[in-house]
Protein backbone atom coordinates (compact mmCIF):
# COMPACT_ATOMS: atom_id res chain seq x y z
CA UNK A 1 0.00 0.00 0.00
CA UNK A 2 2.86 2.35 0.86
CA UNK A 3 4.45 1.65 -2.51
CA UNK A 4 1.16 2.36 -4.29
CA UNK A 5 0.72 5.67 -2.45
CA UNK A 6 4.33 6.62 -3.25
CA UNK A 7 3.71 5.99 -6.93
CA UNK A 8 0.56 8.13 -6.79
CA UNK A 9 2.44 11.04 -5.24
CA UNK A 10 5.22 10.62 -7.81
CA UNK A 11 2.58 10.66 -10.54
CA UNK A 12 1.03 13.86 -9.16
CA UNK A 13 4.39 15.62 -8.85
CA UNK A 14 5.41 14.60 -12.35
CA UNK A 15 2.06 15.79 -13.71
CA UNK A 16 2.50 19.17 -12.01
CA UNK A 17 5.92 19.58 -13.59
CA UNK A 18 4.54 18.72 -17.04
CA UNK A 19 1.61 21.15 -16.73
CA UNK A 20 3.87 23.97 -15.50
CA UNK A 21 6.30 23.33 -18.33
CA UNK A 22 3.49 23.45 -20.91
CA UNK A 23 2.15 26.63 -19.34
CA UNK A 24 5.54 28.29 -19.59
CA UNK A 25 5.85 27.18 -23.20
CA UNK A 26 2.51 28.76 -24.06
CA UNK A 27 3.38 32.07 -22.40
CA UNK A 28 6.80 32.05 -24.04
CA UNK A 29 5.13 31.84 -27.42
CA UNK A 30 3.12 34.95 -26.63
CA UNK A 31 -0.62 35.64 -26.51
CA UNK A 32 -0.98 37.18 -29.95
CA UNK A 33 -2.21 34.00 -31.63
CA UNK A 34 -5.88 34.64 -32.31
CA UNK A 35 -6.54 31.84 -34.75
CA UNK A 36 -8.19 29.69 -32.08
CA UNK A 37 -6.23 26.61 -33.14
CA UNK A 38 -3.66 26.54 -30.31
CA UNK A 39 -4.74 23.36 -28.55
CA UNK A 40 -2.00 23.87 -25.97
CA UNK A 41 -4.15 26.57 -24.37
CA UNK A 42 -6.64 23.97 -23.13
CA UNK A 43 -5.09 23.33 -19.75
CA UNK A 44 -7.87 21.07 -18.47
CA UNK A 45 -7.66 18.77 -21.46
CA UNK A 46 -3.88 18.59 -21.30
CA UNK A 47 -3.96 17.90 -17.57
CA UNK A 48 -6.31 14.97 -18.10
CA UNK A 49 -4.21 13.57 -20.93
CA UNK A 50 -0.99 13.90 -18.97
CA UNK A 51 -2.56 12.42 -15.85
CA UNK A 52 -3.69 9.34 -17.74
CA UNK A 53 -0.40 8.84 -19.55
CA UNK A 54 1.75 9.32 -16.46
CA UNK A 55 -0.48 7.11 -14.30
CA UNK A 56 -0.37 4.22 -16.77
CA UNK A 57 3.40 4.58 -17.06
CA UNK A 58 3.85 4.19 -13.29
CA UNK A 59 1.63 1.11 -12.86
CA UNK A 60 2.97 -2.42 -12.57
CA UNK A 61 1.65 -5.05 -14.98
CA UNK A 62 -0.43 -6.78 -12.31
CA UNK A 63 -2.28 -3.53 -11.59
CA UNK A 64 -4.01 -3.55 -14.98
CA UNK A 65 -7.53 -5.05 -14.84
CA UNK A 66 -7.08 -5.96 -11.18
CA UNK A 67 -10.51 -4.66 -10.17
CA UNK A 68 -9.09 -1.46 -8.65
CA UNK A 69 -9.37 1.89 -10.45
CA UNK A 70 -5.92 3.51 -10.24
CA UNK A 71 -5.97 6.12 -13.01
CA UNK A 72 -8.35 9.09 -13.41
CA UNK A 73 -8.90 8.24 -17.08
CA UNK A 74 -10.03 4.66 -16.23
CA UNK A 75 -7.63 3.25 -18.84
CA UNK A 76 -6.15 0.73 -16.40
CA UNK A 77 -9.50 -1.11 -15.95
CA UNK A 78 -10.86 -1.44 -19.48
CA UNK A 79 -11.86 -5.10 -19.00
CA UNK A 80 -13.28 -5.02 -15.48
CA UNK A 81 -15.46 -1.92 -15.31
CA UNK A 82 -14.03 -1.14 -11.87
CA UNK A 83 -13.97 2.57 -12.67
CA UNK A 84 -17.67 2.65 -13.58
CA UNK A 85 -17.05 4.65 -16.75
CA UNK A 86 -16.44 3.80 -20.36
CA UNK A 87 -17.50 0.69 -22.23
CA UNK A 88 -16.92 -3.04 -21.80
CA UNK A 89 -16.81 -5.39 -24.79
CA UNK A 90 -18.38 -8.82 -24.37
CA UNK A 91 -16.00 -11.63 -25.29
CA UNK A 92 -18.07 -13.63 -27.81
CA UNK A 93 -20.74 -11.28 -29.10
CA UNK A 94 -18.46 -8.19 -29.19
CA UNK A 95 -21.43 -6.28 -27.74
CA UNK A 96 -20.54 -3.05 -25.96
CA UNK A 97 -22.11 -2.37 -22.57
CA UNK A 98 -21.50 0.34 -19.99
CA UNK A 99 -18.63 -0.54 -17.65
CA UNK A 100 -20.93 0.26 -14.75
CA UNK A 101 -22.85 -2.93 -15.59
CA UNK A 102 -19.77 -5.13 -15.12
CA UNK A 103 -19.69 -7.14 -11.89
CA UNK A 104 -23.15 -5.91 -10.88
CA UNK A 105 -24.58 -9.42 -10.53
CA UNK A 106 -26.64 -9.20 -13.73
CA UNK A 107 -25.57 -11.18 -16.79
CA UNK A 108 -25.65 -8.62 -19.61
CA UNK A 109 -23.30 -10.44 -22.01
CA UNK A 110 -24.69 -13.57 -23.59
CA UNK A 111 -21.54 -15.47 -22.54
CA UNK A 112 -21.43 -14.00 -19.02
CA UNK A 113 -18.02 -12.42 -19.59
CA UNK A 114 -19.20 -9.30 -17.72
CA UNK A 115 -19.84 -11.37 -14.57
CA UNK A 116 -16.83 -13.67 -13.93
CA UNK A 117 -18.05 -14.50 -10.41
CA UNK A 118 -21.65 -15.31 -11.40
CA UNK A 119 -22.77 -18.57 -13.08
CA UNK A 120 -24.36 -17.04 -16.19
CA UNK A 121 -26.18 -19.27 -18.71
CA UNK A 122 -24.78 -19.28 -22.24
CA UNK A 123 -27.34 -17.43 -24.38
CA UNK A 124 -25.08 -16.63 -27.31
CA UNK A 125 -26.27 -19.42 -29.62
CA UNK A 126 -29.94 -18.64 -28.97
CA UNK A 127 -29.31 -14.90 -29.37
CA UNK A 128 -27.46 -15.44 -32.63
CA UNK A 129 -30.39 -17.49 -33.96
CA UNK A 130 -32.90 -14.80 -32.97
CA UNK A 131 -30.72 -12.12 -34.54
CA UNK A 132 -30.50 -14.08 -37.78
CA UNK A 133 -34.28 -14.54 -37.91
CA UNK A 134 -34.83 -10.81 -37.37
CA UNK A 135 -32.35 -9.88 -40.08
CA UNK A 136 -34.10 -12.29 -42.46
CA UNK A 137 -37.43 -10.60 -41.74
CA UNK A 138 -35.93 -7.18 -42.34
CA UNK A 139 -34.28 -8.39 -45.55
CA UNK A 140 -37.61 -9.78 -46.78
CA UNK A 141 -39.24 -6.39 -46.24
CA UNK A 142 -36.41 -4.48 -47.89
CA UNK A 143 -36.30 -6.78 -50.92
CA UNK A 144 -40.08 -6.43 -51.33
CA UNK A 145 -39.70 -2.67 -51.03
CA UNK A 146 -36.95 -2.57 -53.66
CA UNK A 147 -39.11 -4.54 -56.12
CA UNK A 148 -42.08 -2.21 -55.61
CA UNK A 149 -39.80 0.81 -55.87
CA UNK A 150 -38.79 -0.35 -59.35
CA UNK A 151 -42.42 -0.12 -60.44
CA UNK A 152 -42.57 3.40 -58.94
CA UNK A 153 -39.53 4.42 -60.98
CA UNK A 154 -40.98 2.85 -64.13
CA UNK A 155 -44.17 4.88 -63.74
CA UNK A 156 -42.49 8.13 -62.68
CA UNK A 157 -42.50 9.75 -66.12
CA UNK A 158 -46.22 9.17 -66.55
CA UNK A 159 -46.91 10.49 -63.04
CA UNK A 160 -44.93 13.68 -63.71
CA UNK A 161 -46.74 14.15 -67.02
CA UNK A 162 -50.10 13.90 -65.24
CA UNK A 163 -48.98 16.56 -62.77
CA UNK A 164 -48.07 18.91 -65.64
CA UNK A 165 -51.43 18.34 -67.31
CA UNK A 166 -53.26 18.90 -64.02
CA UNK A 167 -51.34 22.14 -63.43
CA UNK A 168 -52.31 23.42 -66.90
CA UNK A 169 -55.92 22.36 -66.36
CA UNK A 170 -56.17 24.21 -63.05
CA UNK A 171 -54.53 27.29 -64.58
CA UNK A 172 -57.27 27.32 -67.22
CA UNK A 173 -59.95 26.93 -64.54
CA UNK A 174 -58.49 29.87 -62.59
CA UNK A 175 -58.72 32.08 -65.67
CA UNK A 176 -62.29 31.01 -66.44
CA UNK A 177 -63.55 31.40 -62.87
CA UNK A 178 -61.86 34.80 -62.48
CA UNK A 179 -63.30 35.93 -65.82
CA UNK A 180 -66.83 35.00 -64.72
CA UNK A 181 -66.40 36.98 -61.49
CA UNK A 182 -65.10 39.99 -63.43
CA UNK A 183 -67.92 39.72 -65.97
CA UNK A 184 -70.56 39.63 -63.26
CA UNK A 185 -69.05 42.64 -61.45
CA UNK A 186 -68.86 44.60 -64.69
CA UNK A 187 -72.51 43.81 -65.49
CA UNK A 188 -73.83 45.37 -62.30
CA UNK A 189 -71.50 48.36 -62.58
CA UNK A 190 -72.64 49.10 -66.14
CA UNK A 191 -76.35 48.54 -65.53
CA UNK A 192 -76.25 50.22 -62.11
CA UNK A 193 -78.75 47.65 -60.88
CA UNK A 194 -78.87 45.98 -57.51
CA UNK A 195 -78.09 42.24 -57.52
CA UNK A 196 -80.84 39.93 -56.37
CA UNK A 197 -80.37 37.34 -53.63
CA UNK A 198 -79.88 34.77 -56.37
CA UNK A 199 -77.22 36.97 -58.00
CA UNK A 200 -75.38 37.38 -54.70
CA UNK A 201 -75.48 33.64 -54.08
CA UNK A 202 -74.04 32.96 -57.55
CA UNK A 203 -71.37 35.63 -57.01
CA UNK A 204 -70.24 34.00 -53.77
CA UNK A 205 -70.16 30.62 -55.51
CA UNK A 206 -67.99 32.02 -58.33
CA UNK A 207 -65.59 33.53 -55.79
CA UNK A 208 -65.40 30.19 -54.00
CA UNK A 209 -64.69 28.38 -57.28
CA UNK A 210 -61.93 30.87 -58.04
CA UNK A 211 -60.27 30.33 -54.65
CA UNK A 212 -60.47 26.55 -55.03
CA UNK A 213 -59.00 26.69 -58.53
CA UNK A 214 -56.17 28.97 -57.38
CA UNK A 215 -55.39 26.65 -54.48
CA UNK A 216 -55.21 23.57 -56.71
CA UNK A 217 -53.15 25.45 -59.28
CA UNK A 218 -50.71 26.46 -56.54
CA UNK A 219 -50.50 22.89 -55.25
CA UNK A 220 -49.86 21.35 -58.66
CA UNK A 221 -47.39 24.05 -59.69
CA UNK A 222 -45.53 23.47 -56.44
CA UNK A 223 -45.44 19.73 -57.15
CA UNK A 224 -43.67 20.34 -60.46
CA UNK A 225 -40.77 21.90 -58.54
CA UNK A 226 -40.67 19.14 -55.91
CA UNK A 227 -37.75 16.76 -55.39
CA UNK A 228 -39.24 13.29 -55.87
CA UNK A 229 -35.93 11.47 -55.40
CA UNK A 230 -32.98 10.68 -57.66
CA UNK A 231 -35.22 8.52 -59.89
CA UNK A 232 -38.50 10.35 -59.13
CA UNK A 233 -39.57 7.30 -57.13
CA UNK A 234 -41.64 9.37 -54.67
CA UNK A 235 -43.88 10.70 -57.45
CA UNK A 236 -45.94 7.51 -57.12
CA UNK A 237 -47.18 8.70 -53.72
CA UNK A 238 -48.83 11.84 -55.09
CA UNK A 239 -52.61 11.49 -55.01
CA UNK A 240 -52.61 8.82 -52.30
CA UNK A 241 -53.64 9.30 -48.66
CA UNK A 242 -52.99 7.08 -45.64
CA UNK A 243 -54.83 6.90 -42.31
CA UNK A 244 -53.66 6.14 -38.79
CA UNK A 245 -55.93 5.86 -35.74
CA UNK A 246 -54.52 7.06 -32.42
CA UNK A 247 -56.04 7.97 -29.05
CA UNK A 248 -55.06 11.20 -27.37
CA UNK A 249 -53.16 9.42 -24.58
CA UNK A 250 -50.73 7.95 -27.10
CA UNK A 251 -50.70 11.14 -29.16
CA UNK A 252 -50.16 13.66 -26.38
CA UNK A 253 -48.83 11.48 -23.57
CA UNK A 254 -51.95 11.93 -21.44
CA UNK A 255 -55.44 13.41 -21.27
CA UNK A 256 -57.60 15.38 -18.88
CA UNK A 257 -60.72 13.69 -20.24
CA UNK A 258 -62.36 10.82 -18.41
CA UNK A 259 -62.59 8.96 -21.72
CA UNK A 260 -59.75 9.39 -24.19
CA UNK A 261 -60.69 10.82 -27.57
CA UNK A 262 -59.71 8.96 -30.73
CA UNK A 263 -58.32 10.74 -33.79
CA UNK A 264 -57.73 9.62 -37.35
CA UNK A 265 -54.61 11.20 -38.85
CA UNK A 266 -54.61 11.43 -42.64
CA UNK A 267 -51.29 11.85 -44.47
CA UNK A 268 -51.44 12.78 -48.15
CA UNK A 269 -47.75 12.85 -49.16
CA UNK A 270 -46.60 16.06 -50.84
CA UNK A 271 -50.02 17.63 -50.19
CA UNK A 272 -51.10 17.95 -46.55
CA UNK A 273 -51.69 16.28 -43.20
CA UNK A 274 -55.08 16.50 -41.47
CA UNK A 275 -56.66 15.29 -38.25
CA UNK A 276 -60.23 14.02 -38.17
CA UNK A 277 -62.43 12.69 -35.39
CA UNK A 278 -65.25 10.59 -36.90
CA UNK A 279 -66.21 9.19 -33.49
CA UNK A 280 -66.64 12.60 -31.84
CA UNK A 281 -70.39 12.21 -31.17
CA UNK A 282 -69.94 8.75 -29.63
CA UNK A 283 -67.09 10.09 -27.50
CA UNK A 284 -69.33 12.86 -26.13
CA UNK A 285 -71.90 10.25 -25.09
CA UNK A 286 -69.25 8.09 -23.40
CA UNK A 287 -67.68 11.09 -21.69
CA UNK A 288 -71.03 12.25 -20.32
CA UNK A 289 -71.85 8.72 -19.16
CA UNK A 290 -68.49 8.42 -17.40
CA UNK A 291 -69.06 11.73 -15.63
CA UNK A 292 -72.59 10.70 -14.65
CA UNK A 293 -71.45 7.33 -13.32
CA UNK A 294 -74.15 5.15 -11.73
CA UNK A 295 -76.56 8.05 -11.33
CA UNK A 296 -78.30 7.31 -14.62
CA UNK A 297 -78.04 6.33 -18.24
CA UNK A 298 -77.29 8.78 -21.05
CA UNK A 299 -79.80 8.44 -23.87
CA UNK A 300 -78.28 8.41 -27.40
CA UNK A 301 -80.50 11.32 -28.44
CA UNK A 302 -79.80 13.39 -25.31
CA UNK A 303 -76.91 15.18 -27.03
CA UNK A 304 -77.36 16.97 -30.32
CA UNK A 305 -75.14 15.42 -32.96
CA UNK A 306 -72.10 17.53 -33.76
CA UNK A 307 -69.50 16.37 -36.26
CA UNK A 308 -65.95 17.67 -36.07
CA UNK A 309 -64.54 19.09 -39.29
CA UNK A 310 -61.01 18.05 -40.33
CA UNK A 311 -58.19 20.11 -38.81
CA UNK A 312 -55.33 21.05 -41.14
CA UNK A 313 -52.05 20.15 -39.40
CA UNK A 314 -49.75 21.22 -42.20
CA UNK A 315 -49.31 21.81 -45.93
CA UNK A 316 -46.39 20.31 -47.85
CA UNK A 317 -43.37 22.61 -47.72
CA UNK A 318 -40.16 20.73 -48.55
CA UNK A 319 -37.62 18.12 -47.57
CA UNK A 320 -35.58 19.34 -44.62
CA UNK A 321 -32.31 18.53 -42.88
CA UNK A 322 -33.02 20.87 -39.98
CA UNK A 323 -35.08 18.30 -38.05
CA UNK A 324 -33.75 15.06 -36.57
CA UNK A 325 -35.80 11.83 -36.77
CA UNK A 326 -37.96 11.13 -33.74
CA UNK A 327 -37.09 7.44 -33.74
CA UNK A 328 -35.02 5.09 -35.84
CA UNK A 329 -35.34 1.35 -36.19
CA UNK A 330 -35.61 -1.50 -38.69
CA UNK A 331 -38.80 -2.06 -40.71
CA UNK A 332 -41.72 -3.58 -38.76
CA UNK A 333 -39.81 -3.56 -35.46
CA UNK A 334 -41.15 -1.47 -32.58
CA UNK A 335 -39.29 1.80 -32.22
CA UNK A 336 -38.11 0.90 -28.72
CA UNK A 337 -36.37 -2.18 -30.13
CA UNK A 338 -32.62 -1.75 -30.45
CA UNK A 339 -31.26 -3.09 -33.76
CA UNK A 340 -29.65 -6.48 -33.19
CA UNK A 341 -26.64 -5.48 -35.26
CA UNK A 342 -25.45 -2.43 -37.17
CA UNK A 343 -26.37 -4.30 -40.36
CA UNK A 344 -30.04 -4.21 -39.35
CA UNK A 345 -30.08 -0.41 -39.57
CA UNK A 346 -30.57 1.24 -42.96
CA UNK A 347 -27.21 2.77 -43.99
CA UNK A 348 -29.01 5.67 -45.67
CA UNK A 349 -30.01 8.54 -43.38
CA UNK A 350 -33.71 8.96 -42.60
CA UNK A 351 -35.18 11.69 -44.81
CA UNK A 352 -37.41 14.29 -43.20
CA UNK A 353 -40.32 16.25 -44.67
CA UNK A 354 -41.81 19.48 -43.37
CA UNK A 355 -45.53 20.28 -43.54
CA UNK A 356 -46.23 23.77 -42.23
CA UNK A 357 -48.83 26.57 -42.18
CA UNK A 358 -51.42 24.42 -40.44
CA UNK A 359 -54.41 25.87 -38.61
CA UNK A 360 -53.62 28.17 -35.67
CA UNK A 361 -52.91 26.55 -32.33
CA UNK A 362 -52.87 29.37 -29.84
CA UNK A 363 -50.44 31.91 -31.27
CA UNK A 364 -48.61 29.57 -33.66
CA UNK A 365 -49.62 27.52 -36.70
CA UNK A 366 -49.55 23.75 -36.51
CA UNK A 367 -46.79 21.87 -38.33
CA UNK A 368 -45.70 18.30 -39.00
CA UNK A 369 -42.30 16.61 -39.21
CA UNK A 370 -42.66 13.46 -41.31
CA UNK A 371 -39.80 10.95 -41.32
CA UNK A 372 -39.70 8.71 -44.38
CA UNK A 373 -38.23 5.21 -44.09
CA UNK A 374 -37.95 1.97 -46.04
CA UNK A 375 -40.90 -0.43 -45.73
CA UNK A 376 -42.53 -3.17 -47.79
CA UNK A 377 -45.82 -1.23 -47.93
CA UNK A 378 -46.95 2.37 -47.64
CA UNK A 379 -48.17 2.98 -44.10
CA UNK A 380 -47.96 5.32 -41.13
CA UNK A 381 -45.73 3.86 -38.41
CA UNK A 382 -46.41 6.23 -35.53
CA UNK A 383 -47.86 9.64 -34.67
CA UNK A 384 -46.83 11.75 -31.67
CA UNK A 385 -47.30 15.34 -30.59
CA UNK A 386 -44.12 16.82 -29.12
CA UNK A 387 -44.20 20.51 -28.37
CA UNK A 388 -47.78 21.74 -28.45
CA UNK A 389 -49.17 21.29 -31.96
CA UNK A 390 -45.89 20.11 -33.49
CA UNK A 391 -46.47 16.57 -34.73
CA UNK A 392 -43.93 13.83 -35.46
CA UNK A 393 -45.07 11.16 -37.90
CA UNK A 394 -43.22 8.08 -39.12
CA UNK A 395 -44.04 6.96 -42.65
CA UNK A 396 -42.82 3.73 -44.23
CA UNK A 397 -42.70 3.39 -48.00
CA UNK A 398 -41.02 1.21 -50.64
CA UNK A 399 -39.83 4.43 -52.27
CA UNK A 400 -37.24 4.77 -49.47
CA UNK A 401 -35.77 1.27 -49.91
CA UNK A 402 -32.41 0.69 -51.58
CA UNK A 403 -30.43 -2.21 -52.99
CA UNK A 404 -27.55 -1.04 -50.79
CA UNK A 405 -29.60 -1.79 -47.68
CA UNK A 406 -30.53 -5.23 -49.02
CA UNK A 407 -26.91 -6.01 -49.88
CA UNK A 408 -25.84 -5.04 -46.37
CA UNK A 409 -28.40 -7.41 -44.87
CA UNK A 410 -27.42 -10.21 -47.24
CA UNK A 411 -23.78 -9.78 -46.22
CA UNK A 412 -24.78 -9.99 -42.55
CA UNK A 413 -26.43 -13.33 -43.29
CA UNK A 414 -23.42 -14.52 -45.26
CA UNK A 415 -25.31 -14.55 -48.55
CA UNK A 416 -24.54 -12.98 -51.88
CA UNK A 417 -27.91 -12.93 -53.61
CA UNK A 418 -28.23 -10.28 -56.24
CA UNK A 419 -31.43 -8.29 -56.54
Amino acid sequence: MALRNLRRWSCAIFLLVVVLWRSNQVHALGDDDEDGDDWLDDGDEMAEMDAGAVCLMLLDAHQFNDGFCDCPTSDDERDTGACGTGLFQCARSQQLIASAFVNDGVCDCCDGSDEPDVPCPDRCTANAGATRRRIKEVLSDVESGVRIKRSYVAGASAALQRMKEDARSWATMVQRAAAEVTKMEAHFEETETQPTDEDQQRYRYLQYRTRVARYHHYVHTNLLATDFGSENEYAALVGQCFEYTVDEKALKGGTSNTVARTYVMVVCPFLNVTQTEPGYHDWRLLQKQAQLGDKGRVAPDSIEREDQRPILLGVWANWTTNVAPKYTGPPRAPYDTTPATDAEQDPAPVRMQLYERGEPCGDVPRKVHLQVECAATNHIKFVEEGPVCVYSIGFGTPAACSATYATQLQAALGGHDEL
